[in-house]
């Protein structure tokens, strides 16, 4: 069979490139070895992926260009002997674009034969001094892309007459990395101006070249400049790492599967912390991903599903404590997964429309609070599993009616047994008098509970009231967001919960929330967009429409007494999106404006914050 071959002759043939089909060679999925000498061939044409290829032999032939090969990064043997077009510079563009290339033209390559990582500093302290001279004062304020195309072209030109490095032997081999580093500086200039690659290695090198204090200055300037990542006070953090593990068929171009959902895994001995493990959700997959190495430890797929949310809960489970995760969406299903067996071991048919929100009670390990679609909210025993066998029984305990809108976000306060649920037409709060905490065992019916009260905020109008975040920050305060304020409101439970106290069922009634502070926060229309508490460390995050995060250290903010008149808080740090480049090292224009953050979270002690992005990426931010 195509997919079981390892090892692929096709030489003298005469063929040429249209003679090799991606139909067909892509079937080749265990190719590791690949002889195409002595034929008609100028390259091997786009389309075609050979993700195990090692060793590729195309020597006598037409190839007179060599940028197709970085789509084979896993070449470590090319034999390109042969083919007269192709000069001492192509062999060096090789070198730098293979970087795990051992063996060129059936000789070994010696460090030395390698022009990678030196060569390109040289090059860009050159260019980035260039770039200050006779450029920096000329970025137009409101830069098009027409713009930057043409200042792009003026820059690269300038550049390719003025930095000189290396023997004029290697001219169309400089010519070629001023051209790249050239054409990446400018969009950095332009576009990203947080830290980078580009700049690190600007800074290290600069050292050697430059006198230390200008070094320093230089930097202490770069910060004044940055508003976004040094403005104010806080933490600092910077991405660790970005992935694709959600995509459709493991595929590196795909940019469109949306990943909802995030969740740190809780510590089975301490509640109050997390582990470094982090649950995502997206598509058909579920993704747990350790943040200290990147790698996914675990990933369940389901056909035809789309997962929206994940949740955590430390069970009992065989006389030892164990944690188990929980993953809904499209299908109404709740999928019940043993991560640390690495198995899905049952689900639960509860909904028959889309589950948009889950939440473990923090009453009980195993009482499941979901809320679909058509604005259905149950809170569901999800029992036990036994062992070896994995049999459990669940069942529906309580049925929270009254409200016609979609949950997005559930949170229960820790005093009188209260439920609030964050929908798209407000805040909503539901009045248990403690049957969730208390909930009589053997009860066979399903507890309907209509004691319902809508929480409004001041100065938001009726048809902008989506509440759309809702999170606990300490045992009393709370944190909403209310879809296009461009604000996150800080407030009390103790403040209202004297009015949710008097209510009684049948009614809905209106209660007024008195706001203790406003956040500033993004002015944009998007909705859906998450926000988290960290209440160890007493701060809220939250992503935005262009992939900025949101830190606000609350810890001083929450001894002040304050009204809603009170002048709104700025955050203590806005972490920009960062510049983002494939494997290969080019500049990824689709994320030229960044992207949404549809969810955030972060570990107990915040040394990782991780986001979820509508463009199939799962980002982890570490603190440095």
């Amino acid at each position: 069979k195509l997919d079981q071959i390892e090892d692929l002759r096709l030489c003298g043939l005469e063929l040429c490139d249209d003679d090799l089909r991606p139909d067909v060679l892509n079937k080749l999925s265990s190719l590791v070895e690949l002889n195409l000498s002595g034929n008609r061939l100028t390259c091997i044409p786009e389309g075609i992926v050979l993700k195990k290829l090692q060793y590729l032999d195309i020597s006598n032939n037409r190839v007179a260009s060599v940028e197709w090969v970085k789509r084979f990064p896993g070449l470590i043997d090319l034999d390109i002997f042969g083919n007269i077009g192709l000069t001492v510079d192509d062999r060096y563009k090789i070198t730098f674009l293979l970087e795990n290339l051992n063996r060129l033209d059936r000789k070994g390559l010696e460090e030395s034969d390698k022009l990678r990582e030196t060569f390109t500093k040289k090059l860009i302290v050159r260019i980035n001094n260039l770039w200050k001279k006779e450029f920096a004062d000329n970025i137009p304020d409101d830069s098009t892309e027409k713009d930057v195309l043409k200042l792009q072209n003026e820059f690269v030109q300038r550049a390719k007459a003025k930095v000189h490095y290396g023997p004029n032997s290697l001219k169309g081999y400089r010519l070629w990395r001023i051209e790249a580093i050239a054409k990446e500086l400018v969009l950095f200039k332009i576009e990203c101006p947080g830290s980078n690659l580009l700049l690190e290695i600007v800074d290290d090198t600069s050292s050697s070249e430059e006198n230390p204090a200008v070094k320093s200055e230089k930097k202490l300037t770069r910060k004044a400049k940055n508003r976004h990542t040094e403005e104010t006070c806080g933490d600092v953090f910077s991405p660790f790492s970005f992935l694709q593990c959600h995509s459709k068929d493991n595929g590196s171009s795909d940019f469109s599967t949306q990943v909802w959902c995030c969740s740190f895994e809780p510590d089975i001995e301490e509640k109050s912390k997390t582990t470094n493990l982090v649950a995502t959700c997206g598509g058909d997959t579920v993704c747990i991903t350790e943040c200290t190495t990147a790698k996914v430890q675990m990933r369940f797929q389901q056909k035809n599903e789309e997962f929206y949310v994940v949740a955590w809960s430390t069970l009992n489970i065989n006389k030892h404590k164990s944690n188990i995760l929980v993953a809904a969406g499209c299908l109404g299903f709740i999928h019940l997964l043993h991560p640390k067996q690495g198995l899905c071991y049952g689900r639960i048919n509860a909904h028959s429309s889309p589950i948009q929100t889950v939440m473990f009670s923090p009453y009980c390990p195993t009482h499941l609070l979901t809320g679909d679609k058509k604005g259905n909210v149950y809170m569901i025993d999800i029992d036990v599993p036994t062992i070896p066998e994995y049999k459990f029984s669940w069942k529906k305990l309580m049925r929270f009616v009254g409200i016609d809108a979609t949950p997005l976000k559930f949170c229960i306060p820790p005093i009188g047994g209260y439920l609030l649920c964050a929908s798209e037409y407000g805040l909503y709060c539901w009045k248990s008098n403690d049957i969730m905490k208390t909930f009589p065992r053997g009860r066979s019916s399903v507890i309907i509970n209509d004691n319902l009260s809508e929480l409004r905020f001041p100065g938001t109008k009726m048809e902008e009231s989506m509440v759309d975040a809702l999170a606990m920050l300490t045992d009393d305060m709370l944190a909403t967001k209310v879809s296009q304020q461009g604000c996150i409101f800080l407030w009390k439970f103790s403040d209202v919960e004297p009015k949710l106290k008097a209510t009684k069922g049948n009614k809905v009634s209106v209660i007024t929330v008195p706001v203790f502070k406003e956040l500033k926060w993004s002015n944009t229309k998007q909705c859906f967009i998450n926000m988290a508490a960290c209440v160890p460390k007493c701060s809220i995050i939250s992503g935005d429409e262009v992939g900025n995060i949101w830190i606000y250290n609350l810890s001083d903010a929450l001894e002040e007494t304050s009204s809603y008149k009170d002048k709104i808080t700025e955050p203590s740090r806005i972490i920009p999106f960062p510049k983002c480049t494939n494997t290969s090292g080019d500049l990824l224009l689709k994320f030229k404006k960044g992207t949404i953050y549809n969810d955030i979270s972060c570990n107990s002690d915040m040394t990782f914050i991780v986001v979820t992005a509508d463009t199939n990426l799962v980002g982890i931010y570490k603190k440095v």
